[in-house]
């Protein structure tokens, strides 16, 4: 499990993989937190009261202290934005908790130096790029997606520059959106707005809802790719697992909260419209053409796909798209309009190269030069062994290594090497 640290300094995640998560945790904690401190009014005798109010108060000091232990700037402005919102919808009485406890987390955001982290550098630009590159994911696989697990490789290895790489689109609506299409969103969509527009008037679980929702949007708080992995619990650990199951089965508790009582024909239009608007403002965006379109698990990048490309699975899938767009298509006697790859690696007889006029097999991949009849065939960093196939036009090795072997077979056969 990665540690995430900033200038130094450990930021904890209290059992969570990602501090950002443990901050979305620990402001719901602290709005029902206060929301007890409200309902300790109730206790009698006074002695009791007293009692359970300093109690609270003491516990609610410690999830601040913890928040901001987590660094987390979203953590921070989602509980600003938690506070002033209970501010204004509270009760005088408890103003002077909310102030406090705001008070406090300013105070030791100034003393241990987060204030620092609310500027405009490297995070904050590639979690921009990295959302705007969803957009374009999502406009592109408007209905059906890109496939779950599927939006940051794809982002990734063909729209994000050197050097960015992702899991996730780090918002969670954002990825269960790009990664599922419009067909899933449909249905999902219109009942988290209904609950917000419902259930505005129900203070502390509307704010938990909404902090939890907002919290997902800048951090990826709900990762399914780890919740729904109840066999490596997403390589975090099992700590992480439960603690993320139970933050989505709050927000789910939430929802069903906001959602109870009468029904809002208000709520549902709002709701219904917003929905609508969204899904407009997608589907009127012209697709952009460099975008990959995705099928199952094969990307088709170009309008007009007249290549398949092969590969083993050896290599990151990044490195080989480079590999291919600066190395091998530039130099090869043929225009390559488009492609299509596959995501994963694989050694299974190809079924697609009828439909190509240009076959470029990576790696291993080689061995099914053999079986392709028709198509040139352009072979890249292959091992070297040899490998028969009148319709190998061109042989890609890397440089400052020796293929011995290869470089005879293609000496003899008239075939051009390229380093």
């Amino acid at each position: 499990m990665m540690e995430f640290t900033w200038h130094g300094l450990v930021r904890h995640g209290f059992g969570f993989y990602n501090p950002n998560h443990a901050a979305a945790f620990l402001n719901v904690l602290i709005v029902f937190a206060y929301g007890a401190f409200g309902f300790s009014e109730r206790i009698r005798p006074k002695i009791l009261r007293r009692a359970a109010k300093t109690a609270i108060l003491l516990g609610g000091i410690c999830l601040v202290l913890a928040l901001v232990a987590t660094y987390s700037r979203a953590g921070i402005l989602v509980f600003l934005l938690c506070m002033s919102f209970l501010l204004a919808k509270g009760k005088k009485k408890s103003r002077g908790v909310i102030l406090s406890g705001t008070v406090i987390v300013v105070f030791f955001c100034i003393l241990f130096g987060l204030h620092r982290r609310f500027m405009m550098d490297d995070s904050v630009l590639h979690r921009l790029d990295i959302w705007l590159a969803g957009f374009r994911l999502l406009r592109a696989n408007f209905w059906n997606g890109v496939g779950f697990g599927n939006s940051g490789l794809v982002a990734s290895v063909w729209m994000l520059p050197s050097g960015i790489e992702c899991r996730t689109l780090v918002n969670a609506p954002l990825t269960l959106l790009v990664e599922n299409g419009w067909r899933f969103g449909l249905f999902w969509i219109p009942p988290v707005l209904y609950a917000l527009f419902h259930g505005y008037s129900k203070s502390i679980p509307w704010c938990a809802f909404a902090g939890l929702l907002l919290s997902s949007s800048v951090s990826s708080v709900f990762d399914f790719g780890v919740l729904l992995d109840f066999r490596d619990f997403g390589s975090m650990g099992i700590g992480n697992f439960l603690l993320s199951w139970l933050l989505f089965l709050v927000f789910l508790t939430m929802a069903i909260i906001l959602v109870r009582g009468c029904f809002s024909p208000r709520a549902a239009v709002l709701a219904t419209g917003t929905t609508v608007f969204i899904f407009l403002c997608f589907g009127v965006i012209p697709p952009d053409l460099k975008t990959p379109i995705m099928i199952d698990r094969l990307a088709i990048i170009g309008c007009q796909t007249n290549t398949v490309v092969y590969h083993d699975g050896s290599k990151p899938l990044r490195q080989i798209v480079s590999r291919l767009s600066e190395d091998v298509f530039p130099r090869i006697p043929y225009s390559v309009s488009g492609y299509q790859i596959p995501l994963d690696g694989s050694l299974d007889v190809p079924t697609m190269s009828a439909k190509s006029d240009l076959t470029i097999l990576c790696g291993a991949c080689v061995e099914f030069s053999e079986r392709m009849d028709g198509n040139p065939i352009i072979v890249v960093d292959p091992p070297d062994l040899p490998f028969r196939s009148v319709h190998v036009k061109q042989i890609f090795l890397p440089p400052f290594r020796s293929y011995p072997v290869v470089e005879a077979w293609a000496t003899e056969h008239g075939i051009p090497v390229t380093r």
